[in-house]
């Protein structure tokens, strides 16, 4: 950057050679005219290559390699809606996961349990994975993740229906939304062959809602109903029973849970992928919030604490945005004398969201009230006694259309503060219209062949609330670039 400056200076300072003009008219034609080419073109090219300078160019295009985890465990055997299993679902997921990527990129499917990998072409990924059945098998998800090495990958994607919790993260950089269910679910059963065509099934419910609720369980084949009962639950409680059946043509036993409690999401699928990255940095916050208080397109609110997550609108819809690693201060109550913290929220480098604002954070200690107020105007800045919080706008893109844009930022601050803290954050879709599921019934599978079958029941998918971008936003940056060293040569010959 430094160098650049200084050579168009030097080459600015660079003295025009005297020559002998024949008359006073074409002198009078020269001054006008001499050195205005000249200096609106490095003027252009100065712009540029500061623009250049400030976005980190990308000499070449260089795809990401991605991971794509797909759940196909025995709970994945579930029938959501029309018939359609949770893991037909996630199988349409990823399909349309595999659509948003680059040419440029790398990517692997690794379905689990019996651990199969899926590599090639978008095409050649979708044709295998179209082959791809489910299992009647229960798997460890947390067993499986602690075996690969996220290290290898830009981002990782898990596709599950959420019924076992991940422990530990792969990483800074995906995690799964949804780690508990606000209804019914069936979480365990088998069945026992005690003579020929009789059968005794085990069950076991929990209500994972904050009420007590009556349910009816229905245990049937595809036209015949073989046992049913009103079930009465306590608010998180489990409730096991079992029933006989005395049928001789019985292949497949389905149990069913009419659910009574009106939640829309129950044991929701959900994707989350890292967008944004808060970075904590030790400094006094006054200086910072008069700087920031004078560029324009920056809205000041106030804030009394630090948070754990934010709360955004992405078009219109409500957004969460989640910290996938617990920040050191999630445990400590803040100190009146302690070191003040500067925070800064940025847009990851390679991908850009459409339309998102920050609307409100919840705080971790014991605060009322919404701390971080919507605005659709570039970023926001919000501060108490002891933090300050910088959330930038992440609908603008890496040109600096703006004079606060993104960019020149997070360059800033990456040379300011080359040692700091970064905890990557991830959006999950919060925006589902709510339904009424009374009628709806969630099935789970029973096979002859299985002695301890486990499933919960599962409602829907919550896409992914992003577009996709290239790994580089703007191509035409070395273009650009050669474009100066080209025009550079040319006045160097000129001279």
């Amino acid at each position: 950057m430094l160098g650049t400056i200084f050579f168009l200076w030097h080459l600015l300072s660079l003295r025009v050679p005297q020559k002998k003009v024949s008359s006073l008219e074409l002198w009078n034609l020269t001054s006008q005219t001499a050195g205005y080419k000249k200096f609106t073109l490095l003027a252009l090219i100065i712009y540029i290559l500061l623009v250049i300078t400030l976005a980190h160019p990308a000499w070449f295009v260089k795809g990401n390699k991605y991971l794509i985890v797909l759940d196909r465990s025995s709970s994945m055997m579930t029938i959501s809606t029309k018939n359609t299993t949770v893991f037909d679902r996630g199988k349409s997921h990823t399909q349309k996961l595999l659509q948003r990527f680059s040419t440029f990129d790398h990517i692997e499917v690794l379905v689990f349990p019996q651990k199969q990998y899926i590599e090639g072409t978008r095409e050649e990924i979708t044709k295998k994975l179209a082959q791809t059945k489910c299992t009647h098998i229960p798997a460890n998800i947390n067993q499986m993740l602690s075996n690969i090495d996220f290290s290898a990958f830009d981002d990782v994607f898990i596709i599950t229906d959420g019924t076992q919790k991940i422990e530990n993260w792969p990483g800074k950089k995906i995690f799964v939304g949804n780690t508990t269910t606000n209804n019914l679910g069936i979480i365990h059963f088998h069945s026992q062959q005690i003579a020929v065509g009789k059968w005794r099934v085990f069950f076991a419910i929990k209500n994972f809602s904050t009420r007590n609720q009556k349910t009816l369980v229905t245990a049937f084949t595809e036209k015949t109903v073989l046992w049913q009962e009103k079930i009465f639950i306590a608010a998180q409680q489990i409730t096991s029973q079992s029933f006989l059946i005395n049928s001789p043509q019985v292949k497949t036993i389905r149990i069913s849970v009419q659910e009574k409690d009106n939640f829309s999401l129950d044991n929701t699928l959900r994707v989350a992928k890292t967008k944004m990255v808060l970075t904590k940095i030790p400094k006094n916050h006054r200086i910072f919030a008069r700087l920031f208080s004078k560029i324009p397109g920056i809205a000041t609110v106030e804030n009394n604490q630090p948070t754990d997550y934010f709360t955004c609108e992405y078009n219109q819809k409500k957004t969460t945005v989640f910290l996938n690693q617990k920040p050191p201060w999630a445990n400590k109550k803040p100190v009146e004398n302690s070191p003040e913290l500067f925070f800064i929220a940025h847009p990851l480098w390679d991908w850009v969201l459409p339309n998102i604002r920050i609307q409100r954070a919840i705080p971790l200690q014991n605060f009322q009230g919404e701390a971080l107020l919507q605005t659709a105007k570039g970023p926001i800045i919000t501060y108490s006694p002891q933090y300050l919080y910088i959330g930038f706008a992440l609908h603008e893109s890496n040109w600096p259309t703006l004079p606060s844009f993104p960019i020149f930022w997070v360059n800033y601050f990456d040379y300011l503060f080359p040692h700091r803290d970064n905890f990557y954050c991830a959006l999950v879709d919060e925006s589902q219209t709510t339904v009424q599921h009374d009628q709806q019934k969630f099935y789970n599978h029973i096979n002859e062949t299985e002695s301890n079958n486990v499933g919960l029941s599962t409602a829907d998918i919550v896409e992914i609330p992003s577009s996709f971008s290239l790994k580089y936003t703007l191509i035409i940056r070395p273009i650009l670039l050669g474009v100066c060293i080209l025009l550079l040569l040319y006045l160097w010959w000129k001279e």
